[in-house]
Parts: structure tokens; C-alpha cells; sequence
């Protein structure tokens, strides 16, 4: 029972502290709690006050944070499992799926507050180009891909917030601007990250300047994923993540609080800068693809590499006719040409990572093109672990699994 009371606790406290830090207070513990007796109206500290993971009264029983999201300290009653006033009007959001069409493909994916939309404006910038043609996995074909990721990433960037706080144009998922943004895939790669485009006069392109940032992504592992469908033909299609090596350990509670927030911006013309209440744009984005149909839920770990990765599993299938555990197993490539999602939101312009076991003359045309091609080993995790489940036609199911991490395929 008392796993049960802290299992439903952390479930609220997760699904609300999106960005928190802890403070670390001068005075003693129990100076703290007097100076914290109405919590809605302290203010966020200063530049001043150092950040520390957290301040724990053992007198009171109470852990203090310094919670950004909500401008003011959360406080956290360890005794009574329950956040002091921060939680009180909280409640979770439940909204259709947005939605595309890929031939007789449909697909369905999270709304904006994510990058699920991603995928959706990549497949119908895609939709009506010959890939067939240009052949699997050749450097014409991985260099139109990769350009498609450019484009859409970058709208991704400039556009997509939580739909509470951020206008997002209405027309970022329409065919008819996905054909002027696709306009902009040439012969030679993008060097930088494209401009994102105007979807509300319809055009290509738009002026906005991103300035890189040098640095690498993150090593992190806390991400999973998994895709079921059930003997009705039900499917479930979740990215379960919240990454433990930069977050502290809740006293009392033995879970972490959610680090989310460095997914965040302090850029104040980001539409997914930081502002109380309000949700980061985060990466996990599962998706339920429909064929004539029949769901086919799919996703994958990876942060900013997971709509890249389940792009060329679901074209591998779509395309190219393979079984879904042959789509997985494919080599992948991955760009980074835009800001990484997670702080302090590194990019390198032109780079484009590719699994080794591409074919040496595949990576030097993709480079010949223009693109920075850097070799990642044969197999990488970094390159994804999609997974997901096919229905027939006779209403078999077809499990995949990916290798290039820990993931395995249960019927029963």
C-alpha cells in the first residue's frame, strides 16, 4: 500500500515539475520554513542565490525546491507525500492525435508540445517523390531524406511549443506547404540549417537567424519505449523517459524529480522558452502509423534522433516493401543540423553521423554532395532502438525489436 500511495504521488509530482532546481539557503532549516510560510508568493530567487539539488528540513519533514516553471519554491511534504500548493490546480491533458497521410498509409502522432509533428511534415514533404527510383539507401536517396529532416527540424524549432502559450501556425501540416518547403532540397546540401518557412503566406522560406552552439548530444540511456496491440487489435504506442544522471533523489520518496526542463529555452523569442506553467518542448514522440487500417504502433529512444530513425524504419516498410524486423535492422544515418533539444542546446551545421555499415562509397557521395559525414560503428545505439508491431492482413502480428539496444518482441 505505501508502494502504491508513492508510485501515484511521483506519477503527479513527474507529470508537473518540468524544470526544477533546488536552492541552497544561507540560513538554517528552520529559518527556511518561517521564510516559506505562504508559497505562492515567494518569488523566484535572484541570480544571486546558488542552485544546489536540494534543501531538506529533517524537523519539518519538508524537501525545498526552487521550481522555475512556476516562478516560486515548490515544497515538498516527505511525511505526507504531497507537494505543498504547487500541485492543487494541476490535471493532465488528453487531446486527439494529430494526423497525415503517406499513400495509403495514415499516420498519427502528439501534438506540438512535442516533436511528433515532425514526422508528419517530413512524410508529407516526401509524399509524391520517386524514392523507389533514386534506390534504397543510396547517397541520392539519404541525401533528399536528410535535406527533409533539415527542413522540418528547423520549423521544429522555430515554431513548436506547448499549444497553451504558443501560437502555432495552422498550416505546418497541410500538403500544400509541404510542397513549397520541399522546393528548397537542391542538389547540394544545406551547409547550415535552412530558414524555417512561413506557413502562414504559404511560402518556403522565412528570415530568422539561429547561431550554432559547438558540443556534443547527450550519452543518456533513461529513455524506453514500448508498442502493444492486443488480441481486439487495440494499440498502445508510449516513450516512457525522464533521465536520472542530472536529477536528485527525493527524499523519502526514492524516485527522481523530473529534469525535463533542460529541454527548455532561455531565449525569450524561443517558442518554447521557459514560462510558469508551461510545458518544454520534449523529444519523446511515439507514433501509430495505419495500414489500410490496421495500427502499426512504432517509436524509439534517441532524443533528437527518434522521428529520424523511425523516418527510414517506416519508409524501409512503407517503400521498399520489408518486413518490419528487416526496416529496423537497416543502417540509419542522423542529422545535426538544428539545436539539440536538451541545454545548452548544441548544433552542428552540416554534420551528418552515419552507421558504418553504409557502404564506404555511399558516405563519400553523401559527402561529395556536401554533407559532413561522420561514421558512427556499425551498429550504434545512438542511431535509435525502434521498436514496434505489423498486423496482417489475417490479423497476424509481427513484432520488431531493435538490436542496437537492449529490446525484445513478447507475444503471447
Amino acid at each position: 500500500m505505501q508502494i502504491d500511495r508513492c508510485i501515484r504521488h511521483v506519477g503527479r509530482l513527474f507529470a508537473a515539475i518540468s524544470f526544477s532546481f533546488s536552492v541552497s539557503f544561507a540560513q538554517s532549516p528552520g529559518s527556511v520554513d518561517k521564510v516559506l510560510t505562504k508559497v505562492a508568493d515567494v518569488p523566484m530567487p535572484g541570480p544571486a542565490v546558488r542552485f544546489d539539488y536540494q534543501t531538506f528540513d529533517p524537523s519539518s519533514g519538508r524537501l525545498y525546491i526552487a521550481h522555475m516553471n512556476a516562478g516560486t519554491l515548490l515544497v515538498f511534504d516527505v511525511k505526507a507525500r504531497r507537494v505543498v500548493a504547487d500541485l492543487e490546480g494541476f490535471a493532465v491533458d488528453v487531446a486527439p492525435a494529430l494526423t497525415t497521410t503517406f499513400g495509403r498509409w495514415q499516420l498519427a502522432a502528439c501534438g506540438f508540445w512535442c516533436q511528433g509533428p515532425v514526422l508528419l511534415q517530413m512524410l508529407n514533404m516526401l509524399e509524391g517523390i520517386d524514392l523507389a527510383a533514386l534506390g534504397h539507401n543510396s547517397p541520392a536517396y539519404l541525401h533528399r531524406l536528410v535535406e527533409t529532416i533539415k527542413l522540418a527540424f528547423a520549423d521544429r524549432d522555430a515554431y513548436f511549443g506547448d499549444p497553451a502559450f504558443v501560437a502555432v501556425p495552422e498550416n505546418l501540416l497541410s500538403k500544400a506547404y509541404a510542397r513549397a518547403r520541399r522546393e528548397l532540397v537542391g542538389d547540394r546540401a544545406w551547409k547550415e540549417m535552412p530558414p524555417p518557412g512561413d506557413p502562414t503566406r504559404m511560402e518556403a522560406s522565412k528570415a530568422r537567424e539561429v547561431l550554432p552552439v559547438a558540443g556534443g548530444s547527450s550519452d543518456s540511456l533513461d529513455t524506453s519505449y514500448v508498442a502493444v496491440v492486443d488480441g481486439a487489435g487495440n494499440a498502445f504506442s508510449a516513450t516512457p523517459s525522464d533521465p536520472n544522471a542530472d536529477s536528485p533523489v527525493v527524499a523519502g520518496v526514492g524516485c527522481v524529480v523530473s529534469p525535463r526542463g533542460s529541454q527548455g529555452w532561455l531565449d525569450r523569442s524561443h517558442p518554447s522558452v521557459v514560462a510558469p506553467g508551461k510545458r518544454p518542448r520534449l523529444t519523446p514522440a511515439p507514433a501509430i502509423a495505419f495500414e489500410d487500417g490496421r495500427p502499426l504502433p512504432f517509436g524509439t529512444p534517441g532524443g533528437d534522433v527518434q522521428q529520424q530513425a523511425m523516418l527510414q524504419v517506416f519508409l524501409n516498410m512503407a517503400v521498399f516493401g520489408m518486413p518490419i524486423q528487416q526496416a529496423i535492422e537497416m543502417p540509419r544515418v542522423a542529422s545535426r543540423s538544428f539545436p539539440d533539444s536538451f541545454w545548452p542546446h548544441v548544433m552542428s551545421p552540416g554534420k551528418v553521423e552515419a552507421e558504418s555499415r553504409l557502404p564506404r562509397e555511399t558516405r563519400d557521395g553523401l559527402a561529395a554532395l556536401g554533407h559532413d559525414v561522420a561514421a558512427w560503428p556499425e551498429w550504434e545505439w545512438r542511431a535509435g532502438a525502434v521498436c514496434g508491431v505489423r498486423v496482417s492482413a489475417e490479423g497476424a502480428r509481427w513484432a520488431g525489436a531493435d538490436p542496437r539496444r537492449g529490446a525484445h518482441p513478447i507475444a503471447r
